[in-house]
């Protein structure tokens, strides 16, 4: 015998979308954050035209991933995961503790970061109607 369940309402399909989104931005934006910030000290500590638009990039590569673009994502991933795994052997290769410590902070952002936006498992939304 086969049950009959109704299709969601518009409200319950339009919650679940909204509940969706709010977990995909609340797991960008940390990122977003992190990706501003390193480029951001950069400028900040030795101010050249090299920082500068170092931050330009950031900053565009941050507004389209905010936005939702796929290519976005998968550039930023490529680039979270090539700066964690070259702050790891730097952490590893530094005599001095001050610059371990600096590299394993790097570490530390970087990699979830690249699991988190080269996976996509915390930015699923579900399909469009």
């Amino acid at each position: 015998m086969d049950v009959y369940t109704a299709p969601p309402s518009g409200f319950t399909l339009a919650k679940r979308t909204l509940a969706a989104l709010n977990i995909k931005k609340r797991m960008v934006v940390p990122i977003i954050v992190g990706f501003l910030l390193i480029p951001l000290f950069s400028v900040l500590l030795q101010p050249d035209v090299k920082s500068g638009i170092r931050f330009a990039i950031s900053a565009t590569l941050c507004w389209f991933l905010y936005k939702g673009a796929s290519w976005a994502r998968w550039v930023m991933g490529v680039l979270c995961a090539l700066g964690g795994l070259a702050s790891a052997y730097f952490a590893l290769a530094q005599s001095s503790s001050a610059a371990q410590f600096i590299f394993v902070v790097l570490m530390v952002f970087y990699l979830p970061s690249a699991f988190v936006l080269l996976t996509g498992a915390y930015l699923k939304v579900p399909p469009r109607l």
